[in-house]
């Protein structure tokens, strides 16, 4: 299978935008000088809504959660704007999940299951050395300065592709990284935290956590890590137990 492909949940192969989106957040909420902020790239991980990005994306310098925080994701020939109704962050792993409102802003459409998502292996076994991985993200993304009250947007996709090297089971270190993760050497550019990691065969099995100025090694950290947070819609429920995978 060529490598810059992915199945979705539902065995299709694809491309990478149908499935991954950039997060916003804003800036000075409030005052007259508020203006939008990319922070991350997510991805769903359930036809609902529900999508996986990196934790540290997701919180401010005093490890606060982002608000307001939006995503802007492709559907067919338009782009939806959604705010996140809510996310989850594991305790230790550099790993979040939430769920996107079903109303998208721009254009009144109301969404229901039918978000395309990015299939996890149903078994999620460690990673060897020297796996084949990729990644799809949105670093190259750019948001002008307000004129007029308006910004100018430009998301950029990118794929970066390299060999898993080691597996950290305590993480990188206790302070930045300390969960379990992947030293790979696939490059991961500023802007891409948060994006899925797909395997040789893929399958999306980890998220971008870190790297070293946009050179490798970088880390990425598994799914694995999330499936036992809880999602906080009408009826309370784990990941793992929404993706069929029942208790990790």
């Amino acid at each position: 299978m060529p490598a810059f492909y992915f199945h979705d949940g539902n065995g299709q192969l694809r491309q990478g935008p149908e499935s991954v989106f950039p997060i916003l957040t804003m800036l000075d909420f409030g005052t007259p000088d508020q203006r939008y902020q990319y922070v991350a790239t997510a991805s769903f991980i359930h036809p609902r809504g529900v999508f996986a990005t990196a934790k540290h994306t997701l919180l401010d310098n005093q490890d606060r959660p982002l608000t307001p925080a939006i995503a802007i994701h492709q559907y067919g020939r338009f782009l939806c704007v959604r705010h996140l109704s809510y996310f989850n962050f594991h305790p230790v792993h550099d790993i979040a999940v939430g769920e996107l409102h079903g109303y998208c802003v721009n254009n009144r459409k109301h969404f229901g299951s039918e978000n395309l998502v990015a299939a996890i292996p149903i078994k999620i076994d460690q990673l060897p050395a020297n796996h084949y991985v990729r990644s799809f993200a949105y670093p190259l993304t750019s948001i002008g300065d307000k004129v007029d009250r308006f910004q100018k947007a430009t998301f950029v996709g990118d794929w970066s592709e390299g060999h898993v090297e080691e597996f950290l089971p305590n993480g990188r270190d206790r302070t930045f990284l300390p969960g379990a993760c992947y030293r790979t050497s696939m490059p991961v550019l500023s802007g891409a935290s948060g994006g899925p990691v797909f395997n040789e065969d893929g399958f999306m099995v980890a998220v971008n956590s870190t790297s070293f100025g946009d050179l490798p090694p970088s880390h990425i950290t598994p799914v694995v890590g999330m499936l036992d947070l809880v999602l906080n819609g009408d009826v309370r429920i784990t990941v793992g137990d929404l993706l069929g995978y029942g208790k990790s």
